[in-house]
């Protein structure tokens, strides 16, 4: 079966699970070709609800209450700096 998955994702999330989901994707379902769109917050639900995406891949603020959703991972950010660097003061606790 030949079929197109129409994905919106951030940049962040297309370089982080994207690349590696279409190489096994590739292998698992060779006839299935994967379009990447950019993801645009404000039109998502209305995205997926038209059928113009199949599938978001998204932060959980950003995620329509209505649409079914899973959680894939969690994530942490931290801060690098210089040894004798003024202390940062952390502004998304």
């Amino acid at each position: 079966m030949e079929a197109t998955l129409v994905i919106a994702a951030t940049d962040y999330m297309q370089y982080a699970l994207l690349t590696r989901f279409s190489v096994a994707l590739r292998t698992e379902a060779p006839k299935v070709r994967i379009a990447w769109r950019a993801l645009d917050v404000l039109a998502l639900a209305t995205q997926l609800e038209r059928g113009e995406i199949d599938l978001a891949l998204t932060s959980p603020d950003h995620a329509p209450a209505a649409m079914r959703q899973c959680q894939l991972f969690r994530e942490e950010y931290v801060v690098i700096a210089r040894q004798g660097h003024r202390p940062c003061k952390a502004v998304l606790a």
